[in-house]
Formats: structure tokens, sequence, C-alpha cells
């Protein structure tokens, strides 16, 4: 049995590549997890961030090594770890943007109806959810369908843009139109 601390990053990388034991994996992430954390902690500026960041790079480097041609393993690692964390603040300015958007646009509306009806709904019978339901139900059929992605399964405006043929603009105005509509139908009935 050899000891993995003495082979060379490609021989652990092939020996991996043949036997799919994660000893040589761990060997290389003995070695290289400080660069790794010190490589995110410069995109990151969280030590948490950049900790959970080494993790997810070494559990990807198993699912990728396999199918790689591999010359450098430093070099490799470091093309990977640049890769991993642009990717992922990206996904963080995406999210963050679109919280920022809907916080404008929710800045710029009188009353939401999932403000105070989800809030009375989540604090009230299953009766209330019943009537709020069946209230959608006089809704205009695009109003209809938009509310209940939108509030029934949580989706934002973009999801709404793909899982239907409704433009941006068209999902705005069917969401304010129906929560207008649905305020006014719960008002009369409540």
């Amino acid at each position: 049995m050899e000891k993995t601390q003495t082979l060379t990053d490609n021989t652990l990388i092939d020996l991996y590549k043949q036997t799919e034991e994660e000893k040589y994996i761990a060997e290389l992430y003995k070695r290289y997890a400080h660069l790794v954390y010190g490589s995110a902690l410069n995109y990151f500026k969280d030590r948490a961030e950049s900790q959970d960041m080494v993790a997810q790079i070494f559990i990807k480097l198993l699912k990728i090594i396999p199918n790689q041609n591999i010359t450098s393993f430093s070099t490799f690692l470091f093309t990977v770890t640049r890769n991993e964390c642009i990717s992922k603040l990206r996904k963080m300015k995406t999210a963050a943007n679109a919280l920022e958007n809907f916080t404008e646009f929710e800045k710029k509306q009188d009353h939401f109806v999932e403000n105070a009806a989800s809030v009375r709904l989540d604090n009230e019978s299953p009766d209330k959810e019943a009537l709020v339901r069946a209230a959608i139900l006089e809704l205009t059929p695009d109003q209809q369908r938009c509310v209940a992605l939108f509030f029934f399964e949580n989706k934002s405006y973009k999801e709404i843009v793909e899982s239907t043929d409704y433009t941006l603009s068209q999902v705005k105005s069917h969401l304010q139109n129906g929560k207008r509509n649905l305020r006014n139908i719960l008002e009369t009935k409540i």
C-alpha cells in the first residue's frame, strides 16, 4: 500500500482516474485547500463563503477529473477555482438584482395583496385560503395564471415569463391588475 503523501499530483490524479478512490483527492485537498481558500477569499471577502467554496470545488473535482486531461494540477485547480467563484458571484449578483428590482417595484405600488393577504393566510384558518382561491377564479384567465404562479408556486416575474407566453410587461400588468381585482373581490366577501 503506497503512501499518498509521497506521490506526485499527476500520479494521484492517474490513480484516482483508475480507482475513483477518494483518498487520492483527499491528498490533493490537503495540499491545495489553503490555496483554494485564499483564492476564494479574494473573490468573496467572506470566510464562511470561501470555506463553502473550497468544499464545493473539491466535490466538483471528484466528478470532473476522470474526464479531464490534466498536465498541471495546480493550473487546472486555479482555473476551476476562478470559474466557480466567478459563477457563484454572478448568481449572487443576479439574486441581489432580482431582490432589488422586486423591492423597487413594491415601493412604487400602493398596497400589495401578497403582503397583507399572505400574512393573514399564514395566520388564519384554511377557510380563508379557500376563500382566496375561490376569489382567484373570478379573475381573468391571464390574471389567474400569473397570480397562481406568483403566490402559490413562488415564481419570480422572470420565471413566469419563461413558463408562459407572456412578456415581462404583460406579467407585471396581469399581476398588478389581478392583485387589485383580488383585493376588491375579497373586500366584498370578507
